[in-house]
């Protein structure tokens, strides 16, 4: 039968059932869907444990009854002389209520010691061993956590992606899915292993544990976590594609409006506190509102960089043939063997070194052919070596290997070297050193 016709047979609530299962005091089978099926011996079991526990009849007794280690009589007995001790107990706590209202003591006339005397020794409270209060019935709350964990798991893989998009926008592409997910499926599983919860279960006082049979319950281990994660994902969350995540939220909806156990939740121990404080609620929605700001942040700076990436591939190839060979002559030719670290982005700035904050470089295309090349900064070695690289690389970039077989040295203030119709001006005011390649009208050869 189902538990639904269980608490009908019963009158026993659904936690309450679920605490004598995980008790070891019924066992229900487990239906190939995962869902419990109870027998005419587990309603017949509930029932008996109702009455003796009517009885008030120790829920260790009944275990040890059930299990056959003391009879049930013998533990009835001893149960009796326990409720006539109480009864005892009782009448005397009677009788002194009695001599104190007889006496019209007030709250402030009470003399303790006068009445301690005729009540049997005080022990201490025993408290009761009562069922856990489940997250079933609180799809709202788990809704929330879900949400600010998902926002929160999510933002490593924002990032990822704005950084990808420095690189290739069809990686981008391929790679979206696999980077908000992957970090959605390790970090919660380690978060669960480790500290047994997560920031959104943690604000809406949920806990989860693995039930280990005949264990009890603990925290899981990363693999178990990992399982309940991906079900949770691909189930509960539709792989967050549009309309299957819309589905898989309606149906969980359903399931714990019924009071019915979502499927990623069998064998773990899911409960709640009775109340959230609003002050939880509101850091709930605080971290929402940032992980989604994070989220959107992310995408810009994501988008800007594609961006860029469009820029410099909209650029003409002439620039673009420019820069290679200027990088490949830094990074290879023995003259600027100290340079290797110095580069030109596609947008025309030079990279590798702070100082190299204080040069511009304008590159001049027309119809496709590159025109000159135009850098300004301080009149220092510095200056010469990026020279030699930005003329070398225009002799690479017009012949392979000529760059590299190429060498012009040291350029002074007023000189200037040519090959075949490009020269290279070079020339120094107040301390700007300005170098200038472009094309002549003459012919030289420089070797």
């Amino acid at each position: 039968m189902t538990i639904k016709a269980l608490e009908a047979r019963t009158g026993l609530d659904r936690a309450t059932i679920r605490f004598y299962e995980k008790e070891g005091l019924i066992a229900p089978k487990r239906l190939a869907n995962g869902y419990r099926d109870y027998s005419e011996e587990d309603a017949l079991a509930l029932e008996k444990i109702v009455l003796l526990r009517r009885l008030d009849l120790p829920l260790e007794d009944i275990r040890r009854a059930r299990n056959g280690e003391v009879p049930l009589g013998l533990a009835l007995e001893k149960h009796e002389e326990a409720l006539a001790i109480r009864q005892k107990e009782t009448e005397q706590a009677l009788r002194v209520s009695r001599a104190i209202r007889k006496d019209g003591a007030s709250y402030q006339t009470l003399q303790p010691e006068k009445y301690k005397a005729q009540l049997p020794p005080s022990k201490p409270p025993v408290l009761p061993n009562e069922p856990k209060h489940y997250a079933t019935k609180h799809p709202i709350r788990r809704w929330l956590a879900r949400e600010l964990d998902t926002a929160l798991f999510f933002l490593p893989g924002g990032f990822l992606l704005a950084w990808l998009g420095a690189a290739d926008t069809v990686w981008v592409m391929l790679l979206t899915w696999p980077a908000y997910s992957v970090f959605a499926l390790l970090l919660e599983p380690l978060l669960l292993c480790t500290l047994g919860t997560t920031p959104g279960k943690w604000l809406m006082g949920l806990r989860l544990r693995y039930h280990r049979y005949y264990e009890g319950v603990d925290k899981p281990t990363f693999r178990q976590a990992l399982f309940r994660t991906l079900h949770v994902w691909f189930q509960g969350c539709g792989m967050g594609i549009g309309l299957f995540t819309l589905i898989g939220y309606v149906c969980g909806y359903l399931r714990a409006n019924r009071g019915d156990e979502q499927p990623w939740d069998y064998d773990w121990e899911y409960t709640a506190d009775e109340d959230v404080s609003g002050i939880a609620v509101c850091l709930l929605l605080a971290g929402l509102l940032a992980a989604n700001f994070g989220q959107e942040k992310a995408m810009d700076l994501m988008e800007h960089r594609m961006e860029v990436i469009a820029e410099a591939r909209r650029a003409d190839p002439a620039q673009t043939d420019y820069i290679n060979s200027v990088n490949l002559i830094f990074a290879y030719h023995w003259e600027l063997a100290e340079y290797r670290d110095v580069g030109i982005s596609p947008d025309g700035t030079f990279t590798g070194r702070e100082e190299l904050a204080q040069y511009d470089l304008t590159i001049t295309v027309q119809e496709e052919t590159f025109q000159s090349a135009v850098l300004t900064g301080p009149d220092n070695e510095m200056t010469s070596a990026l020279a030699n690289g930005l003329f070398l690389g225009l002799l690479e970039a017009r012949n392979a290997g000529d760059g590299l077989k190429w060498s012009v040295l040291h350029l002074a203030d007023g000189n200037f070297r040519q090959v075949g119709n490009w020269c290279m001006d070079y020339s120094v005011k107040e301390g700007i050193a300005t170098v200038t390649i472009e094309k002549t009208d003459e012919t030289f050869w420089y070797s």
